[in-house]
């Protein structure tokens, strides 16, 4: 449930765990182990938030669980190495950060002649780009995921493809799913938008699995010399893009065209209406006022003139200023009709 508790937004979640489980944490070894059982109150009880918004990617933690250890140069050439390895991480990335974004990771703020880069929630709004944008995949990390030579990681990015001025045009990243508007929250506004990109991601994943997840077609791992020994012919498991050998064996024939469902306004790329996205309007305002009173401790009085004050002004302002936000948002990824 923590998952997708995002801060502010979304209620974070209280868990209780026994002890012993947070005592024994492969994650924590590094504490664990000098320390004798530094988790004390049994149960354990945490207040969770969605732990992106701290470390979206751990790839160190996820590898040296499956090294078996701490990562030395050795253990990380055997999982690199395509005649050596026996385990990889696969990525499933919406939104890869490219050269460009690691300038934007900093928080920097451009002053603007009405000054309105100095308000607080451009300076909050503003820290929370940067903050999340910290906590996303890597260039470096990226670098190594595309890296033909290195079996030890794998990265899916959702693709699709549009005509555009009558050439069919390869979109990838957060533009190609359409829950990748509102910073990858759109998904919350319209069941439709979710299926498309179930589709889309089946699609897009089969395609990784038939063409690009895949070890070179004369590898000596003893993984693929067995697992492939009873086949005479390995020709229809055989990449078609890097000619490469499939790590999964898939069976079914691949289609000319991925399944896309048609939506209610009859096209394959759904999309809501203003009214519709106006009818949150009243649901906002509570959420806003919710968070506007537990985000503090009032007096008596403080809470009454708050209560007063939310009800007149604020709630109403808020909630049209988020409308707004998101009808702009959908405007750009051409989801509002």
């Amino acid at each position: 449930m923590a998952t997708g508790a995002f801060p502010v937004g979304l209620k974070a979640r209280k868990i209780s765990r026994n002890i012993k489980y947070m005592n024994d944490l492969d994650w924590f070894k590094h504490i664990t182990k000098d320390a004798r059982n530094p988790f004390k109150n049994d149960p354990y009880e945490t207040v969770n938030v969605n732990g992106g918004m701290i470390n979206n990617e751990p790839f160190d933690k996820v590898m040296e669980l499956l090294i078996g250890g701490a990562i030395t140069p050795e253990k990380l050439k055997k999982m690199h190495d395509y005649n050596k390895f026996n385990s990889t991480v696969l990525m499933i990335d919406p939104f890869p950060s490219g050269k460009d974004d690691d300038i934007n990771d900093s928080l920097s703020i451009e002053s603007e002649e009405d000054d309105k880069s100095s308000t607080l929630a451009t300076i909050i709004s503003k820290t929370l780009v940067a903050m999340i944008n910290q906590s996303r995949i890597k260039t470096s990390v990226l670098i190594d995921a595309m890296d033909s030579d290195k079996a030890g990681q794998y990265l899916i990015v959702p693709t699709r493809y549009e005509n555009i001025g009558g050439i069919e045009t390869s979109i990838e990243g957060g533009k190609a799913i359409v829950c990748g508007s509102l910073g990858g929250f759109s998904g919350f506004i319209s069941k439709e938008f979710r299926i498309h990109d179930y589709f889309l991601e089946r699609a897009n994943c089969e395609k990784f699995l038939r063409d690009h997840f895949t070890v070179p077609a004369d590898t000596t791992n003893e993984i693929f010399v067995n697992g492939y020994s009873g086949i005479a012919n390995k020709k229809s498991f055989i990449s078609q893009t890097d000619g490469g050998l499939q790590i999964i064996p898939i069976f079914t024939k691949m289609q000319s065209k991925p399944y896309i469902p048609q939506f209610s306004n009859n096209k394959v790329w759904p999309s809501v209406t203003t009214a519709n996205i106006k009818s949150y309007r009243k649901m906002i305002k509570a959420r806003v006022q919710k968070v506007l009173f537990n985000i503090a401790d009032y007096s008596r009085i403080q809470r009454a003139l708050l209560w007063i004050g939310a009800k007149v002004v604020l709630n109403g302002r808020i909630a049209d200023a988020v409308i707004d936000t998101v009808v702009e948002s959908l405007k750009e990824h051409k989801l509002i009709k």
